[in-house]
């Protein structure tokens, strides 16, 4: 299914979907089986205290924003940056972290090691 990505995506950013396993009616198509099973395995699984940490750090940061209009107005969105991606620069952690707390450019090497999805499609 075209649409997993984004269901991926959504739990490797702290969305937190109901874990049940599903009962397989007969009537479904393979497809939706194995993506009934690939949900329930990804959400049953816990995620890396890598992961736990990003989702955390980011939370933390983006409640600031919304919580607090000297936090918009000091990091306010320009054309090339987001205002979360301008808070994360002003950290003071290495550039490396920094794009790993606002890229998301490693979920599609983590879902195909984690869910055996093929670049989400």
């Amino acid at each position: 299914m075209k649409n997993s990505f984004i269901l991926f995506s959504l739990v490797h950013t702290g969305y937190k979907f109901p874990i049940q396993r599903p009962e397989i009616p007969n009537k479904w198509t393979g497809e939706r089986r194995h993506f009934e099973m690939e949900m329930f395995r990804l959400c049953s699984t816990p995620l890396s205290l890598q992961s736990l940490c990003r989702i955390v750090i980011r939370n933390q940061l983006i409640g600031l924003l919304s919580r607090s209009a000297v936090m918009r107005q000091r990091y306010s969105t320009t054309k090339p940056e987001s205002s979360l991606n301008r808070m994360i620069s002003f950290l003071g952690v290495p550039k490396i972290l920094q794009k790993y707390l606002y890229e998301f450019d490693d979920c599609a090497s983590v879902m195909k090691n984690t869910c055996n999805v093929d670049g989400g499609g």
